[in-house]
């Protein structure tokens, strides 16, 4: 998908390695993948608008998607955030996406639905920066 190609997408997760899985597919649709090293350095990319999507992780042992969504949503402009899990325990789903989650993908990935969803959410996205 050309429209990706040079789609900077964060991989936000307190659990290291966590999104590792998501590398590699998101390299292969041309994105640049940006591994987030802290939450202060994720805040000073959203706040630059140095990055187009957060993808970050969501689990019933894991849940600090909400904490992230909740404080996107105090941004303006902010980049959308896609949250990835397994068995995605639909409660938790539901609710990340009330909260202000552009979409839920479960993992394992399906390749096709990730191209999907990454070019929605970048394009959702870009309607909301200012011209």
């Amino acid at each position: 998908m050309k429209k990706l190609f040079g789609t900077r997408i964060a991989l936000w997760s307190q659990r290291p390695n966590a999104l590792a899985q998501m590398r590699i597919p998101l390299l292969r649709l041309g994105c640049e993948v940006l591994q987030v090293e802290s939450f202060a350095q994720l805040g000073q990319w959203v706040k630059s608008h140095a990055i187009d999507l957060i993808v970050t992780g969501l689990s019933a042992e894991d849940q600090s998607a909400f904490e992230l969504v909740t404080w996107l949503n105090e941004i303006p402009d902010a980049p959308a955030l896609l949250v990835a899990g397994r068995a995605l325990d639909m409660d938790l789903y539901l609710e990340v996406m009330r909260r202000g989650a552009f979409d839920c993908i479960r993992l394992p990935l399906d390749e096709y639905e990730l191209a999907r969803i990454v070019g929605a959410a970048v394009e959702t996205s870009s309607l909301r920066q200012p011209a």
